[in-house]
């Protein structure tokens, strides 16, 4: 997919065709991301998996159209305000279990909002970076993010955290 050696087409056959979510999944987020994806319920039905990373790579692949749709001018993509909110709920829903095995697909999905500048992840990031529940490394991946996705959620979260910890390496780790 990253080379571009699957078309437009191929991905097309593939979501209509897979049995895996996990590819299906893939293959219309590349389409999404690629503006060539036919039918956006596809990523809306997927949200609906039982396999979390499925429902994670859905989710921000909906976000990713939002984002896109709120920068063009006259309305040349547009985005489903309902797979919006589904998107951020299911995000939202995933990450409150603070499972530590999930963590990873947490911080990938967090980097790839960061990485293609989903703003709309903006809400769903700011919450893991401010719940002190979660894992230290998945916090500073989320803040991180918010600093590189220019939120102004990133500064006053980063002052939350040096104001709370105590400890001299947290507090160097937050400054950083």
């Amino acid at each position: 997919i990253d080379t571009d050696v699957i078309t437009n087409e191929q991905l097309q056959k593939i979501v209509d065709t897979a049995s895996d979510y996990v590819h299906k999944a893939m293959a219309a987020g590349e389409l999404n991301h690629r503006g060539a994806l036919k039918d956006q319920g596809t990523l809306t039905m997927l949200l609906n998996s039982d396999r979390d990373v499925v429902r994670f790579y859905a989710a921000i692949s909906i976000l990713e159209t939002a984002t896109v749709a709120s920068t063009q001018p006259g309305g040349a993509v547009k985005a489903d305000s309902g797979a919006t909110a589904a998107a951020l709920g299911a995000l939202h829903e995933l990450s409150q279990s603070h499972d530590l095995r999930v963590a990873p697909v947490e911080a990938l999905m967090i980097v790839r909002a960061q990485k293609q500048n989903i703003s709309a992840a903006i809400p769903w990031i700011a919450d893991i970076a401010s719940d002190e529940a979660n894992d230290e490394g998945l916090r500073y991946t989320a803040l991180g993010a918010l600093m590189e996705l220019k939120s102004p959620k990133g500064p006053e979260i980063l002052g939350k955290i040096i104001g709370t910890d105590k400890k001299p390496i947290q507090q160097i780790k937050a400054k950083r």
